[in-house]
């Protein structure tokens, strides 16, 4: 874990604030209110700065564990993993919030076949231009709520929506009676569409444009 990508540049500003007490936890006091602050750069100890008089905030080093936590001595709000690359946060308690967020459903243009990843079938969208099989992931063993849509560009993009990756599940679509592994073919049509939701254990809840036709086991 790179713990000076996050430690060092908050603990440089730090220094410029006044009323900030520093401790080496198990280690003795490195440091009080002061303008200058030696640590090893192994960062072999656990480390701890703590915000205002009273300790209101503490963020903390656990180096055994290899995290970054902020807290307030009694009750750990976030902590955030550094694998060296990716860093993971991780909220420990309720979040509260104001402002917004901004951004865009994972989604993907497909010519031919296509495996579903688990972050596009968090609400993302599949537009398909080329004959194929776009294969769900097998995020359904419980109503998870997963879901995604499947729109098909053009009239001679025939496309088969499938479970090969996961032989259990089962597409609910009306007029159809699909069983576990069957697939789902689209009618043939300019701009066909299905949306799926994993409503329940194992089972795809399906709608969209009418004429989807039961194309058997996956082949």
């Amino acid at each position: 874990m790179y713990v000076k990508r996050y430690v060092l540049p908050i603990l440089v500003l730090l220094v410029l604030i006044p009323g900030i007490a520093f401790s080496q936890i198990g280690g003795g006091i490195i440091g009080g209110d002061t303008s200058l602050f030696t640590f090893d750069r192994t960062f072999a100890d656990n480390i701890a700065a703590i915000f205002g008089t009273d300790g209101d905030f503490h963020l903390e080093y656990d180096s055994a564990n290899g995290y970054l936590q902020l807290g307030d001595g009694t009750n750990d709000f976030l902590q955030v993993v550094d694998d060296g690359a990716t860093a993971t946060f991780t909220f420990l308690g309720a979040i509260v919030a104001t402002g917004s967020i901004t951004g865009y459903l994972e989604g993907a243009s497909v010519a031919g076949a296509h495996t579903v990843t688990t972050a596009q079938a968090k609400g993302g969208y599949i537009l398909v231009t080329a004959v194929g099989d776009v294969d769900l992931p097998d995020v359904c063993d419980s109503a998870t709520f997963a879901s995604l849509k499947v729109v098909v560009r053009d009239a001679a993009e025939t496309v088969s929506v499938t479970l090969a990756n996961s032989q259990e599940d089962t597409i609910k679509y009306p007029g159809l009676s699909l069983t576990a592994g069957d697939e789902i073919d689209s009618p043939g049509g300019e701009l066909d569409e299905l949306t799926l939701v994993c409503c329940a254990t194992n089972t795809w809840c399906a709608n969209g444009t009418l004429g989807w036709t039961d194309g058997g086991t996956d082949d």
